[in-house]
């Protein structure tokens, strides 16, 4: 029983991505910079979950976010899978329990993922500005990061906020 209800918290995660990508991130938006649910919680998987089951988790969690954009279609699945498969494997070498750490995974994991995702997906910004890329990127990350922490906090803490109520 304990399995159905592990799966049914990580299908509700990957609801509450779509949820956050379709309605909330078009109306948070910085200068046109929106914040990556998806990102943020294939992280935190891959921190807590093993490399087969965040390979699995990223590369759901980006199939479903690719199909609301068609033409990242693949590239949001194949970057979200690498992402939480790599970072799984690194986290098993490296202590990562502080939040302070996780955060700061989150900002550096971020970065590469947004200028690798606008360097494979944008053939045409290969070839283009690099500062561009890099600029956008950057705060791109800053603002991942920021939502990240407050649901990483939320993630953390979730089991006290139930006790109150």
């Amino acid at each position: 029983m304990a399995s159905k209800t592990i799966n049914i918290e990580y299908a509700f995660a990957i609801l509450f991505v779509l949820f956050f990508q379709i309605i909330v991130a078009s109306r948070a938006a910085i200068g046109g910079i929106t914040a990556d649910m998806g990102l943020i919680v294939v992280v935190w998987i891959a921190l807590v979950k093993p490399p087969q089951f965040a390979l699995v988790f990223g590369f759901a969690c980006g199939f479903f976010v690719g199909i609301l954009t068609p033409a990242d279609f693949g590239w949001a699945a194949l970057m979200l899978a690498f992402t939480g498969f790599g970072l799984s494997t690194l986290k098993e070498k490296l202590v990562m329990e502080s939040m302070q750490i996780r955060i700061l995974t989150l900002f550096i994991v971020a970065l590469l993922y947004h200028i690798l995702f606008l360097s494979l997906s944008r053939f045409d910004m290969i070839s283009g500005d690099f500062a561009y890329i890099f600029i956008n990127s950057f705060f791109s990350s800053v603002y991942t990061t920021g939502v990240g922490i407050l649901v990483y906090i939320f993630i953390q803490h979730r089991y006290l906020l139930r006790n109150m109520f």
